[in-house]
This record gives structure tokens, sequence and C-alpha cells, in this order.
């Protein structure tokens, strides 16, 4: 799996960076009821696509390197790739080995990563270290 890397005003732009072009309508939000309990969905909902083990996925277009990136957001369909896949969300290319699972607790203000005997906090997978 190849990934274009892109470059803004001489910057590397990391693979989960929002770009301007990959801008939505905002979405209607509902209350639902689901096997969990109450929560919230789209109006227009498509469960295979919106949503993972019942957590709900912010909406997002796919331009990558199109318009000015927007490094205050993250595009979720890249973050639920790299999260899905093991890659490094600065590349985009593979960031762990097939014989190593990662976990991604919800439910906090902060999601918290935890690999063997240590944790700490992550709010993206991880990078992937220069070289490896």
């Amino acid at each position: 799996m190849v990934t274009q890397q892109h470059y803004w005003n001489g910057v590397r732009v990391p693979y989960i960076t929002a770009w301007t072009a990959e801008s939505v309508p905002v979405p209607t939000i509902v209350r639902r009821i689901g096997r969990g309990g109450e929560g919230i969905g789209y109006a227009d909902e498509e469960p295979l696509i919106d949503r993972r083990h019942e957590a709900l996925w912010v909406r997002t277009g796919l331009a990558p390197g199109r318009g000015r990136p927007d490094f205050a957001r993250v595009n979720s369909l890249r973050q639920k790739r790299t999260m899905r896949f093991g890659l490094c969300q600065v590349c985009g290319r593979e960031a762990t080995r097939a014989d190593e699972r990662t976990l991604y607790l919800l439910g906090a203000a902060t999601p918290y990563l935890r690999r063997g005997d240590h944790g700490r906090t992550a709010s993206a997978p991880e990078v992937r270290a220069r070289g490896a």
C-alpha cells in the first residue's frame, strides 16, 4: 500500500491531516436508542460507513493534497485507516508489526493507548520512527 507524501510551503503534511477541500456539510444529529442504550447518530446514517463497534465517526471528504492543510483537524477516514491497518499517522506506511496489537480505549476525554506493560496517552495512532 503506497501513499503519496504531501508538502505545503515546504512543510511535510502528516497523512491524517485534514485539507480544506475535504470539508462536507454538517449532518443533522439525532437521538438514537440501540443495543448499548441511548446515544446519538446521524439522521441519514449509514451504519457500515458512519459507525464501527458502536462508535459514531465524524464525516469528512477525501481530497488529500487539495486546498490547504488544516493542521488543527484530522481526516477521520485516514485516521480510521491508520488505526485499522496499523499505519503511521505521519507517512501513512505500516507502523506496527503483524504480531503486535494496539488497544484504543474510548470513553474518556482523552483516549489511552496501552502497549505491553507501559501505558501512555494518545489521541491517534503511533508515529513510525525514522528509518524504521
